[in-house]
C-alpha cells in the first residue's frame, strides 16, 4: 500500500511540475507572446499579450474551431479592433481542426503596464517563476539563461549579456522575466563609474 501512495505521490509530483506556466489565468497556462502575433495550422495553442491597439488582421474561417481574446469570439474576422482590456492583458485561444486555419494580430507591446516590484541594482533572480521588477539605477549589464520570456522594456533579451542598456522610460528600466525552467537566472548588474574607471585602468575593460 506504501509503495502504491508513493507512486501516486512521484506521478502528482511530474504532473505539478511540467503544469507549471509563467502565466495562469482560470486555470489555464499561457504562453508569453509579442505582437505582431499569427499562429496557424491544427492544434489548440494559448497566448497571452500586452499592450493595446489590438487589431485582428487575420481570423481565419470556418476551418477554425476556437478563436477567442478575453473570451469574445473573433473567428471569420479580419482588420476588426479588439476591445480593451482592464489590465492591458489580452488572453487568446486558438484551435484549428484544418491546416489552412490561420489567425494574425496586430498592436503595440506595453508590458510596462503591470504592477513591477521596484529593485536597488545589484539584484538578481533564479529559479522558474514570472516576476515584474523595476529598477531606476543606472546599469552595467543584464544577464540571462534559460528563460522562455525576458524583456526590457518590452524588448525581448532572453538568454544573452546585454551590455548596451535600452534607453528608460519615463526613468525606469522595465524587465519581466518568465520561465518554467528550474536553471533560469536573471543577473542585474549596477554601474559604477568608479569601477569601471578602477577596472579600465586595469585592464579589465
Amino acid at each position: 500500500m506504501e509503495h502504491i501512495r508513493f507512486n501516486r505521490l512521484i506521478i502528482l509530483l511530474l504532473v505539478c511540475s511540467t503544469a507549471f506556466a509563467v502565466i495562469n489565468n482560470g486555470g489555464t497556462n499561457y504562453s508569453e507572446a509579442l505582437m505582431p502575433l499569427s499562429q496557424s495550422g491544427t492544434g489548440t495553442y494559448y497566448f497571452v499579450v500586452m499592450g493595446s491597439n489590438l487589431t485582428v488582421t487575420a481570423g481565419g474561417n470556418s476551418v477554425l474551431t476556437t478563436f477567442t481574446i478575453n473570451g469574445t469570439s473573433y473567428k471569420n474576422t479580419s482588420n476588426s479592433a479588439v476591445a480593451a482590456s482592464a489590465d492591458d492583458r489580452y488572453y487568446i485561444v486558438y484551435s484549428g481542426k484544418k491546416s489552412t486555419a490561420s489567425i494574425s494580430i496586430s498592436g503595440t507591446n506595453d508590458w510596462t503596464t503591470q504592477t513591477y516590484t521596484p529593485k536597488t541594482a545589484p539584484f538578481s533572480q533564479s529559479g522558474a517563476g514570472s516576476y515584474f521588477f523595476s529598477t531606476t539605477d543606472a546599469l552595467d549589464s543584464v544577464v540571462t539563461s534559460n528563460m522562455d520570456f525576458f524583456l526590457i522594456n518590452n524588448a525581448s533579451h532572453a538568454n544573452s549579456t546585454v551590455t548596451s542598456i535600452p534607453s528608460k522610460i519615463n526613468g525606469t528600466y522595465y524587465f519581466y522575466y518568465g520561465t518554467t525552467s528550474t536553471s533560469g537566472s536573471l543577473d542585474v548588474k549596477r554601474y559604477t563609474p568608479e569601477l569601471n574607471v578602477k577596472l579600465f585602468m586595469e585592464g579589465g575593460l
